[in-house]
């Protein structure tokens, strides 16, 4: 007879549970997996380009910012070349200016030097055509003084030259009075004519001698 065989059997149940439960609230953007075991899932996730837009737009910003920036530096070069340039014109105006006022003014001074010259030289041909007037009527006047001075004593010499032959001429006459007042041969009559021509030259000198002074 031939001997025995053996048997081995085993019995293996494993089991899994899996929920495979997804909640969302509002909307979906992503990608949700659900009931995957021992699974091997390939998984793409896309921004749809949004990094690489988002990386052009900081490029483009910082280059816009750049730009902006040489601009502003170029600007303010430019206005400060136009203020320099301001500054010199306002200086170049303002010397001119200058210039100009000082020649007015030393054309005015020289102006007004020669206008006092002027005035001084006709003021001092004035003052000696004055004085030459001045010495010419006073040499008129002492002519005239003089003349009249001359007049006058030749007036008092004649006066004095007529007063003496008129009292030489009454001195006659009172010594023919006298002759005849003492011989006694004169009438009454001629006494008295006498004695009136006496009285005419007496009153003649004394008129003379007032007209005199």
């Amino acid at each position: 007879m031939g001997k025995g065989g053996s048997s081995n059997s085993s019995n293996t149940t494993n089991n899994t549970n899996v929920s495979g439960t997804n909640a969302v609230q509002g909307d979906n953007l992503g990608v949700l997996i659900s009931g995957v075991n021992d699974s091997t899932v390939n998984v793409t996730a896309t921004d749809h380009g949004a990094t690489k837009a988002a990386a052009e737009v900081s490029t483009k910003a910082i280059q816009s910012n750049a730009d902006i920036a040489k601009a502003s530096i170029a600007s303010g070069e430019n206005m400060l070349n136009d203020s320099l340039d301001f500054g010199r014109d306002a200086l170049k105006s303002n010397e001119n200016a200058v210039d100009k006022a000082l020649k007015v003014g030393s054309d005015t001074f020289a102006k007004a030097l020669d206008a006092n010259g002027n005035t001084t030289a006709k003021a001092l041909d004035f003052g000696e055509e004055s004085m030459n007037k001045a010495f010419g009527l006073s040499e008129i006047s002492l002519n005239k003084m003089q003349s009249t001075t001359e007049s006058a004593m030749s007036s008092v010499k004649a006066m004095a030259s007529q007063s003496n032959e008129n009292a030489r001429a009454a001195l006659a006459m009172a010594e023919r009075a006298k002759t005849y007042e003492q011989t006694g041969t004169e009438t009454e009559s001629n006494k008295a004519v006498y004695v009136a021509g006496v009285v005419l030259v007496l009153v003649a000198i004394v008129l003379a001698v007032k007209g005199g002074k």
